[in-house]
C-alpha cells in the first residue's frame, strides 16, 4: 500500500470515531476501572502494533455506537478487545455494537502479558 493510500485509510478509520471523544493517535489511555493485567496487555498490544508501524487509538468510541474499543488499529480498521474477566459469550454480544466497517479480534490478556514477560526475559 502506498504511503498516501495508508494515510487515507487511517483517516477514514478515524472518521468512524466520535468527534468529541479523546482520540489521540498512538497514546495509551489507561482506565483504572480495568485490572492491571488488562491494562498491561493493552499497553503491550499497542507497543507491538506501533513497532510494526501501525497507528492506534485506545479506548476508541465509535460515532453512533455504544461500544468502546480497547485498541483500534487505524491501518486495518481492526478493533482489538482484550479479554480478562469477560467471557467469549460477552465478547460476541459486545461485537454487535461495533460498526460493520471494522474487524473485531479478541485477545486474551493472560497470553499478551505472558508474551510481554517472555520478551522481557522476566519470569
Amino acid at each position: 500500500m502506498s504511503k498516501r493510500a495508508l494515510l487515507i485509510q487511517r483517516n477514514n478509520t478515524a472518521r468512524l470515531l466520535e468527534p468529541h471523544s479523546k482520540r489521540e493517535r498512538n497514546v495509551v489511555r489507561v482506565n483504572v476501572g480495568n485490572s492491571l493485567k488488562h491494562e498491561l496487555a493493552k499497553f503491550y498490544l499497542n507497543w507491538c502494533l506501533r513497532r510494526n508501524g501501525s497507528e492506534t487509538v485506545t479506548e476508541a468510541i465509535f460515532r453512533g455506537y455504544r461500544a468502546r474499543a480497547d485498541v483500534l488499529e487505524l491501518d486495518t480498521a481492526t478493533v482489538y478487545e482484550i479479554l480478562h474477566s469477560e467471557t467469549k459469550e460477552r465478547f460476541f454480544g459486545k461485537a454487535l455494537y461495533y460498526p460493520a466497517d471494522v474487524q473485531i479480534v479478541s485477545c486474551e490478556a493472560e497470553a499478551l502479558v505472558e508474551k510481554m514477560l517472555n520478551e522481557l526475559e522476566v519470569k
